[in-house]
């Protein structure tokens, strides 16, 4: 399963993490990661060979210290490393730098789809959304890449969060930047009243019973 959650950037999306078990977040947002839970905390992403390096040697530090993969692998945040690899192209390279961009953020998502999350590793993607013109979108690179969809067609889940007067709202269903093809629940609850490791794992069991009728 792959997740996303996405919000403005003063909706407490990273907070949402402290409830998932068994996790290992890659931080790379420009600040430490500041829950009781494993976790890199890593600087720019040049490129898509130094983030699979990132990934390989964090797994492996998980795995030699616990024994076992994580079941969930939290990107935090995708637009983050999406941006730094557009700005190194942009810097290093003179003319036509988005082909190379885009094979770039490719193989970035080919890596996680083909060699992570066969590993039974679920992904977990945390992304910055903003308005323009009153069109909400999230956070992107150029190019071909970010013209097919961006990273919401690279997922099969994916929750907004979302500040409305005092109360701060997740919307799983039923909104530009959120979707869901198995949660039968509200399409929107405050915060407060959810916890992000249930609704993952209420989402893998719904997954798994569609799994079984697949021939």
């Amino acid at each position: 399963m792959k997740l996303l959650i996405s919000g403005m950037s003063n909706t407490g999306k990273t907070s949402l993490l402290n409830t998932l078990e068994d996790v290992l977040i890659l931080a790379n947002d420009g600040k430490n990661y500041p829950f009781k839970q494993p976790h890199v905390n890593v600087g720019v992403i040049n490129t898509a060979e130094e983030f699979i390096s990132i990934v390989d040697q964090s797994l492996g530090k998980y795995n030699e210290k616990y024994n076992k993969l994580p079941k969930f692998l939290v990107i935090d945040s995708i637009s983050k490393t999406l941006l730094d690899i557009e700005a190194h192209y942009l810097r290093t390279i003179n003319s036509f730098p988005y082909g190379t961009i885009g094979k770039d953020i490719s193989a970035t998502m080919n890596y996680v789809q083909n060699e992570v999350v066969p590993e039974g590793i679920n992904i977990i993607f945390v992304s910055h959304a903003f308005k323009d013109d009153q069109d909400l979108s999230l956070v992107n690179a150029g190019g071909s890449w970010g013209k097919k969809g961006g990273i919401l067609s690279e997922v099969d889940e994916a929750i907004y969060i979302e500040i409305k007067g005092k109360k701060r709202l997740v919307t799983m269903k039923n909104h530009k930047l959120a979707r869901s093809l198995v949660y039968t629940g509200d399409d929107t609850v405050n915060v407060d009243n959810f916890n992000l490791n249930d609704y993952v794992n209420t989402l893998l069991e719904n997954q798994h019973e569609a799994q079984e009728w697949c021939l």
